[in-house]
């Protein structure tokens, strides 16, 4: 059988425990919410670079698509042009017809203004890149933070369930010890709980033989001494003039309900 440990050391492990719990939940929480604050600020810029994005492919088009119009009506070759990859550019003209002219101050303010939100649109894309890798760095630390909390939570209740645990056991044990006490009838008088000893006498039979549960103050060799005793004032004399915390008498009390003549109303 292990042996039993003070209960202050239980005591202080579970109030150990209780603490790391609650620190680890608020931080997890915090944890939470700097991850939901990350990942929405991760949307919002993604979608703002989509719709930035989808914006520059609209104005693309409405700029091949006026620029044609334009070159189709006033029958002049399309000043704007797209290369391999795609990209525009804009063929400016500084002298020409009436009609060239029109085209290029027309044309040129439209590609200027495109070429701006470009620029922007890179500017913004690269915002967005070093945003992600900085949000997407945090969310690792944030994820080893979590497993690093949850495993010290799980710890702490593990903890906690083997302070519950101790507790039980003592109170096994104590009970044990209770039980055992209680049986050895020749040291505690099962009505008193008085020393049996030579001040303190066993009580004998009528016939002369020993009884070996109970005092001579408590039976009288036919039946006891105070017939009508209840345990509780049997227990209130035992107390008098004892100085008992709180809960050596509550021991006690589990002590006097399990004594012979408390629990079995026997001689």
């Amino acid at each position: 059988m292990l042996p039993k440990l003070p209960n202050y050391i239980f005591i202080t492990l579970f109030t150990l425990a209780v603490g790391v719990v609650s620190f680890t939940y608020v931080q997890i929480s915090k944890l939470g919410d700097r991850e939901s604050e990350l990942r929405k600020g991760q949307t919002v810029s993604n979608q703002a670079a989509t719709d930035d994005l989808q914006q520059l492919k609209q104005d693309f088009n409405f700029l091949k698509q006026f620029s044609q119009d334009l070159s189709t009506k006033y029958r002049l070759q399309n000043p704007i042009i797209t290369d391999r990859e795609n990209n525009l550019f804009f063929n400016h003209k500084l002298r020409g017809t009436k009609s060239e002219l029109y085209v290029d101050l027309r044309l040129g303010k439209l590609y200027k203004d495109y070429q701006t939100r470009l620029a922007n649109n890179i500017i913004l894309t690269r915002k967005m890149d070093l945003n992600n890798d900085f949000a997407g760095k945090e969310l690792f630390s944030i994820n080893e933070d979590h497993k690093f909390l949850k495993d010290l939570q799980t710890t702490a209740l593990v903890i906690i369930l083997v302070v519950v645990i101790g507790l039980i056991y003592n109170l096994y044990l104590h009970e044990k010890y209770l039980e055992s006490h209680i049986e050895k009838k020749n040291e505690n008088c099962q009505s008193c709980f008085k020393m049996l000893n030579a001040t303190v006498p066993f009580a004998t039979f009528n016939d002369g033989t020993p009884n070996q549960y109970y005092c001579a103050q408590c039976f009288d060799g036919l039946s006891f001494t105070e017939p009508h005793l209840s345990c509780k004032t049997a227990f209130s004399r035992f107390l008098a003039g004892k100085k008992m915390s709180s809960l050596a008498k509550v021991k006690y009390t589990k002590t006097f309900q399990n004594l012979r003549r408390w629990k079995m109303g026997e001689y």
